[in-house]
């Protein structure tokens, strides 16, 4: 079955029925707009009071009990407190680095400029006295020193000589932080090492 079209008068070809479909989809774009832009009444959404009800003794009671086992639940707050203890951010090696180049920029002796470990003991004298030993720097300079001398760029003494070893002590900084007495041996050569 055929519904019967209209004739189309003739320079028309379909434009109030275009416009009147363009119109229907206006309307209905902006009808739901504004029922989407108006949002829920907000007369749907109040919420009604619940009713209150009468405390009995019995409940209080239980309130009490409730904030009597809440109260110890409550956390202490711990705060660090940084005095007196390093940054603990902060490498070990740059703060002994610092301390490092802080030793060198107060102008040291030639002796607290090189590491133990480059120092070479050339021989020990004994004057009927006290000990004497002979070093060699890697510079080639030599020096003689005796018990009590600055020695190494950490800080070391001379603690003690003896006819085949000088006993160093300098001082050194643990993983914690903490500064620790060092113990360092420098021994004689012997022929056969060569």
């Amino acid at each position: 079955m055929q519904l019967p079209v209209a004739k189309k008068a003739e320079g028309e070809e379909g434009s109030s029925v275009l416009k009147e479909a363009g119109f229907i989809k206006i309307f209905f774009v902006l009808f739901t707009l504004a029922i989407f832009l108006t949002g829920p009444r907000a007369s749907l959404l109040q919420a009604q009071p619940a009713p209150v009800e009468q405390t009995s003794a019995k409940d209080t009671d239980k309130t009490e009990e409730v904030e009597a086992l809440v109260k110890p639940l409550t956390r202490n707050v711990y705060q660090y407190e940084p005095a007196g203890r390093r940054d603990p951010f902060l490498s070990l090696l740059e703060v002994a680095k610092k301390k490092m180049k802080e030793r060198v920029r107060r102008s040291l002796s030639p002796l607290e400029n090189y590491d133990l470990s480059e120092v070479k003991l050339l021989g020990v004298v004994y004057d009927g006295k006290e000990y004497y030993a002979s070093i060699v720097l890697p510079d080639s300079r030599s020096f003689t020193i005796k018990k009590g001398h600055g020695l190494g760029m950490f800080g070391g003494r001379v603690s003690e000589i003896f006819l085949d070893r000088v006993v160093v002590k300098e001082q050194a900084i643990d993983h914690r932080g903490k500064a620790f007495t060092k113990r360092r041996v420098l021994t004689l050569r012997q022929e056969d090492e060569e």
